[in-house]
């Protein structure tokens, strides 16, 4: 069965916990990341399907990391 992996890029650990819980099935993975460094690296090592990115992050705009993230990986 093939499970899909959903990358949650936002600085609220509430809202990472709420994506977690409504994304709880045996076919979905998910991973949080409260940071970009820490989104952008695991976009490097852990391959998502999907990235859910804040647009409102504190450190940098949510379009710069999405062209960051199109940078490692054209698909997302």
């Amino acid at each position: 069965m093939l499970t899909l992996l959903i990358l949650v890029i936002d600085g609220d650990r509430a809202t990472q916990q709420t994506v977690e819980q409504a994304f709880q099935t045996e076919n979905l993975r998910v991973l949080s990341a409260a940071t970009i460094a820490a989104g952008l690296e695991a976009v490097r090592k852990e391959k998502p399907d999907v990235v859910l990115l804040d647009f409102d992050l504190s450190q940098a705009s949510g379009l710069e990391v999405m062209k960051q993230i199109k940078e490692i990986d054209k698909k997302l």
